[in-house]
């Protein structure tokens, strides 16, 4: 990979840009979308919602846990983004965990 001086310039410039909410907010999420909408399917169809998107996002993790198994450098920029995108998925899988105890949870 390479870059103009130019590219380069801007590159430096871009990356440290790092205080909006929109870069460090939440990231995009299509199953929290949906989460969003959960209302609209029986309590049932919500189970199997929480228990099909845990399945899927267990097999992704496992897949990149798969591809980050080499140990990272501190110059192994890619690894490292690898190992980002473990902990996003792992962090999912713990609200996953989450929200099928509240969606389970007996009313009192």
């Amino acid at each position: 990979l390479a870059a103009t001086a130019a590219g380069a310039a801007r590159l430096r410039a871009w990356v440290p840009q790092v205080a909006a909410a929109d870069v460090c907010g939440p990231t995009y999420d299509p199953i929290r979308t949906r989460f969003c909408f959960l209302a609209v399917l029986p309590p049932a169809r919500r189970r199997r919602f929480l228990a099909d998107a845990a399945r899927s996002t267990r097999e992704t993790l496992d897949r990149l846990r798969g591809n980050a198994s080499r140990r990272i450098r501190p110059d192994d920029f890619e690894a490292l983004s690898i190992h980002a995108s473990v902990c996003e998925l792992e962090g999912r899988l713990r609200w996953l965990g989450r929200m099928r105890r509240v969606l389970t949870a007996r009313r009192t």
